[in-house]
């Protein structure tokens, strides 16, 4: 049984402008309530990459090497690495697997100057956090645009039969794509706010099914195949 106090937290990409890697995601910190006890000389916060120089695949296997080490407290800890829309093809490979299935109570965060390079998949398993849009100095007349109107638990909470009936809706690819992505990305702010298993493992379903679109596999098969295991994981 999960503990209350364990927490799967969803990866995320901090876009940079110029080359304040290390000041950008300082910025972060203080703004996330479960990484506020953390500064740069925390004992919590491993940094990764702070010249900014190219990500290896040896940098990412001692990313791994560190993420296998108990964190000093109960409390939240990140792991940061640093400008990885430098990283090589290999290593961004290699970086997959952790960031699809992070240790309890670690957020892996990655800085990019430039995020249109990276692999959708590295994408699609973070939540992208932009500064401006987070900076508590915002007007307050100025409203949000809210990610996606899709709700998960609106496909989760069905029936498989009432799945199936829904799957059939989707015939077109694009329309599914779009459909998946926003789901994503609204999963990803839900395990943001409330990190669970069930949020990744919801995720690992969508991710796949996106795959599967992209692939040019059956769109109707895809769907149903996505909407069956959502309404599983219940």
């Amino acid at each position: 049984m999960i503990k209350s106090s364990e927490q799967f937290l969803t990866s995320t990409l901090i876009p940079v402008t110029g080359k304040d890697h290390l000041s950008i995601l300082l910025d972060y910190l203080p703004q996330t309530p479960h990484l506020r006890h953390l500064d740069q000389n925390s004992p919590n916060l491993t940094i990764f990459n702070p010249d900014l120089e190219t990500v290896t695949i040896g940098m990412v296997r001692e990313v791994v090497k560190e993420l296998s080490f108990v964190g000093f407290s109960s409390d939240v800890r990140a792991v940061a690495i640093l400008a990885i829309d430098q990283a090589t093809l290999p290593a961004l490979n290699a970086l997959l697997k952790v960031l699809e299935e992070p240790p309890i109570n670690t957020q892996i965060i990655l800085t990019a100057a430039n995020t249109q390079i990276l692999l959708p998949t590295i994408l699609s398993r973070c939540n992208i956090w932009e500064q401006e849009k987070n900076n508590q100095s915002t007007p307050s007349n100025i409203e949000e645009p809210q990610v996606s109107k899709v709700n998960i638990n609106d496909i989760s909470s069905r029936s498989i039969s009432e799945a199936i009936d829904r799957a059939e809706k989707y015939k077109d690819r694009e329309e599914a794509k779009e459909l998946i992505i926003n789901l994503i990305k609204s999963t990803h702010q839900i395990n943001s706010d409330n990190p669970t298993k069930q949020h990744l493992t919801n995720l690992k379903t969508l991710e796949q099914t996106l795959t599967y679109l992209r692939a040019n596999c059956n769109v109707r098969l895809a769907m149903e195949n996505c909407f069956i295991k959502l309404a599983s994981h219940m």
